[in-house]
């Protein structure tokens, strides 16, 4: 195997891991620095629920954003093996 094709099949490399994988650690780093932005510095000029709603929504576009972004991979892995379900 040439050094071409084994750097061609590490595990991020292949069918876009390597993105997917810094977009997750990104926006996981995105949303704690946002909670404790938010906590600190905000929170305060809200009431409870408000501080809720605003941190379930930041929440949910973060579930959605990685989520999305993970299951356009789900879809490739899906069409590659087929109906078999096997490689």
């Amino acid at each position: 195997m040439t050094q071409e094709n084994k750097a061609a099949t590490t595990p991020l490399d292949s069918n876009g891991m390597g993105w997917r994988v810094t977009v997750s650690v990104i926006a996981t780093m995105g949303i704690l620095v946002l909670v404790v932005l938010w906590l600190f510095f905000y929170a305060g000029s809200y009431s409870a629920y408000q501080n809720i709603a605003v941190l379930a929504v930041a929440v949910l576009a973060f579930i959605g954003g990685v989520g999305a972004t993970w299951a356009s991979w789900g879809l490739i892995q899906e069409n590659r093996l087929g109906s078999t379900g096997s490689p």
